[in-house]
């Protein structure tokens, strides 16, 4: 007890209560952070590297929906630049993403921690391989990738195409 709040900070320790003070069942584990909600988006960021063009190192940022167990639909953007025969290039792409999910992970950490899938992506390449940034390439890319669960929201990624490979974090929204 904090003298003078009346407020109570013992955390009790009954079979409904973990030490950190909250309920916890089976099917929805609590934690510090609050209850582990189905969420179903997930923001991944990451450093990119483009298969394409030597040289080009950039960012990739994809934002997945989760349609059912199974199956995702997302969009993705990113932007790659890099020297290639001492000229400086860029690419920037946008697009469309589905993917399968061969291993879906549970609500919480405990649960299941993997998350394993594969898909496909169709977008624009703007600017691709020191063409002018107005200039547009359209593209088909098929990925795979996993994801680790490091607490009930951040995730570790990773996830390989066609054209890039990517490392990054991913957060359930």
């Amino acid at each position: 007890m904090i003298i003078g709040s009346g407020i109570n900070l013992a955390a009790t320790t009954d079979r409904k209560h973990k030490c950190t003070g909250a309920v916890s069942n089976d099917a929805d584990e609590l934690n510090l952070w609050g209850p582990a909600k189905d969420r179903k988006f997930i923001l991944s960021v990451g450093y990119s590297t483009d298969f394409k063009y030597e040289g080009y190192l950039g960012l990739k940022a994809t934002l997945d929906y989760r349609l059912s167990r199974d199956f995702s639909a997302g969009i993705e953007a990113g932007i790659h630049s890099g020297n290639l025969s001492f000229d400086w290039m860029r690419t920037v792409f946008t697009g469309v993403r589905s993917s399968y999910h061969l291993v879906s992970f549970g609500r919480t950490r405990r649960a299941n921690p993997w998350n394993v899938y594969g898909g496909l992506s169709i977008g624009a390449l703007f600017g691709a391989g020191g063409k002018v940034i107005g200039e547009v390439d359209p593209y088909i890319d098929i990925h795979a990738g996993a994801r680790y669960l490091i607490t009930n929201r951040w995730m570790i990624m990773s996830e390989l195409s066609s054209r890039s490979a990517t490392i990054g974090l991913s957060l359930r929204l």
